[in-house]
């Protein structure tokens, strides 16, 4: 799936039903601990690690909290 992201520029847009902003990859990278993803997302498309989800959490945020 990674490859499927990144061959579309890696900033795909997780939604709930309804349209709510979920987050982009890079959240769920960051929150699940994927060094690897978040760093090939970060390089696709640094301009998502400044994207705030529908929590306004930033990507670091998830970061943070998984250690």
């Amino acid at each position: 799936m990674l490859e499927q992201l990144l061959a579309h520029g890696g900033a795909a847009v997780l939604s709930r039903p309804g349209g709510s902003l979920r987050g982009l990859p890079l959240h769920f990278a960051a929150e699940h601990g994927s060094l690897a993803s978040v760093q090939a997302l970060v390089q696709a498309a640094p301009q998502a690690a400044a994207v705030a989800d529908s929590k306004k959490l930033l990507p670091v945020a998830y970061a943070l909290r998984s250690g």
